[in-house]
């Protein structure tokens, strides 16, 4: 097998040698050569770029696996410190925290870089396997190099990062219940940042939460929750630590009036949770914060990959009544077994399909999945939730669309989206997708199933309601809607004459993902002071950072796949 990988880029007229990078295992060459795709793409365009968030396991799946990753990191490092893009290429690791506490000193979260001892909120006092590789590197990359901070997002949604929270006093957080503070969730601390400096941080991608820091749409920031985040940009650049603040929302806002009634709304051109309502949070925000010292700028939005609709035909959401019957609010029709629609309520297990030890896992057949007539070009959002039992292993909830001709020949479908829920996570968890039809297509049949890593156990379910689709008539798909609401935000930041730096992830954040969903870096910048953020993970044999499997799993997958 040829050990060496041969990486080209873009010297503002033809490609070039750049150099042979020896690697360490299959695993190194596939990562640098995912890696490699997004800085061709950055240099032929003469761009600037950023690996937003970059993450591999310490021993947590295997003894001695740590050291195996940190082999291949090494070499990643190497190549990503010297590849040549504009201004320097640096990264962001994945994950400090005061919500990743310690046994003995060992992290249970596998990609827990810095860490607290066994009480949550407590001051960072750990650090992973993984970095002494990553600390070796800071000196080595520019100034953006350093950590992403998730403190502010714990109970953040009804999962984050694979876990669901519930929040005091109960039910889920959202825009009306937002969690208790020291209680819930924190804000880093003084020695906190004491603790990264002494590490070598330089700086730190910190995450906050649209619906803590602007409780209304369009209205005034909360002053408590400004109050946090000022201190703790002020804490960092005490210690000679700058700030990349970022709404970690994805792709949306969590809208509620109490703990168990709640929407995620995607942010469209016009609706409920529109550019204007994304425009104003920043512009609040970068005026609020915008003069401290130690502030570097501002990343626009965590992988925003689920928007769907542009202009929602209709509200976003039928509020009350059963799908079979109320198709109000812009809904087309029941795309799921009979079940109580979303009300004052919340979801509800009355009507909801379920699924047991019969020995089916696609709850589609419940009620045999729903085919309705579609035109080409037409758009659609899909979406579902599920619960399992306290019991239950992980599972995974995948929904996706078939199209079939006027003879009713298959044609092509839309890859699933799923969502995943760990061990005791009883939550209920949103699944979403969305597709165009293609050409040819005449009826267009829906279809989701449950998997998971064993089989259902003796009496154990899984329930799934409020299976619903949506078509969408809108003139922006979902890449194209994202390139114009990040447009917009950076249009409005530098008309209010804001100068930090903007990091904009692309539609499915990965570096090999960006180049194909955008031709060609998109947002105009009069400052040229934008960063393309792409986030990195070398899982492929479970969900993209999830890293549930051993390092000689994952090399087995890398040797398979030809690296």
């Amino acid at each position: 097998m040829n050990s060496r990988q041969d990486v080209k880029v873009w010297n503002g007229t033809t490609w070039v040698q750049s150099r042979f990078v020896k690697q360490s295992s299959p695993i190194g060459r596939r990562a640098v050569a995912e890696l490699a795709t997004f800085v061709n793409w950055l240099n032929a365009n003469n761009a600037r770029g950023v690996i937003g968030e970059l993450g591999w396991p310490n021993d947590k799946n295997a003894a001695g696996d740590g050291a195996k990753w940190n082999v291949d990191a090494a070499f990643y490092l190497n190549y990503l410190a010297s590849c040549g893009v504009r201004g320097g290429l640096d990264f962001s690791a994945w994950v400090g925290s005061s919500d990743w506490t310690s046994t003995s000193g060992v992290p249970a979260y596998v990609l827990a870089y810095y860490y607290t001892g066994a009480t949550k909120g407590g001051t960072l006092s750990g650090a992973g396997t993984q970095t002494s590789v990553s600390e070796a590197f800071y000196p080595k990359t520019g100034p953006r190099s350093g950590v992403n901070m998730s403190d502010p997002l714990n109970n953040a949604e009804p999962g984050v990062d694979g876990v669901a929270h519930t929040v005091s006093p109960s039910g889920y957080f959202n825009s009306s219940n937002r969690g208790v503070y020291g209680t819930d969730y924190w804000w880093p601390k003084d020695a906190d940042f004491a603790f990264l400096a002494g590490r070598g941080v330089k700086n730190v991608h910190l995450r906050f939460r649209w619906e803590r820091i602007q409780p209304a749409l369009m209205g005034s920031l909360d002053a408590a929750e400004l109050a946090r985040m000022t201190a703790s940009i002020q804490a960092a650049w005490a210690h000679g630590i700058t700030v990349v603040l970022c709404p970690h929302n994805g792709y949306g806002y969590i809208l509620g009036t109490s703990p168990t009634n709640f929407d995620t709304w995607s942010i469209s051109q016009v609706g409920t949770v529109n550019v204007n309502h994304y425009v104003d949070m920043w512009t609040k925000v970068a005026a609020a914060v915008g003069s401290l010292p130690g502030l570097r700028g501002y990343g626009l939005m965590n992988e925003p990959q689920f928007m769907a609709c542009g202009i929602p035909s209709g509200s976003n959401m039928v509020i009350n009544g059963s799908f079979d019957t109320d198709l109000s609010g812009g809904w087309v029709a029941d795309a799921g077994a009979s079940s109580v629609a979303w009300n004052s309520a919340g979801h509800s297990t009355a009507g909801s399909c379920l699924i047991t030890t019969n020995g089916t896992r696609n709850f589609a057949s419940v009620k045999s999945p729903r085919t309705f007539s579609v035109t080409p070009g037409e758009q659609y959002y899909l979406e579902a939730w599920f619960k399992q039992p306290a019991t239950a292993t992980r599972r995974y909830c995948n929904i996706g669309v078939n199209f079939y001709n006027s003879s009713g020949t298959y044609m092509s479908g839309i890859t699933p989206s799923g969502g995943s829920r760990l061990p005791t996570t009883t939550q209920w968890m949103q699944v979403t997708n969305a597709g165009t039809v293609p050409a040819g297509a005449a009826t267009m049949e829906v279809s989701a199933t449950m998997t998971a890593t064993g089989n259902l156990g003796s009496g154990e379910q899984v329930l799934v309601d409020d299976i619903v689709l949506k078509r969408c008539t809108n003139p922006l798909a979902r890449i194209p809607l994202w390139e114009y609401l990040s447009q917009s935000v950076v249009t409005a930041l530098r008309n209010a004459g804001d100068t930090h730096e903007i990091w904009v992830n692309g539609v499915g954040d990965s570096p090999a993902n960006i180049p194909i969903n955008h031709s060609t870096p998109w947002i105009t910048d009069p400052l040229d002071f934008t960063f393309y953020d792409a986030h990195h993970y070398w899982d492929h044999t479970s969900t993209s950072g999830v890293y549930t499997q051993t390092y000689a799993t994952e090399l087995a997958d890398a040797i398979a796949h030809g690296y």
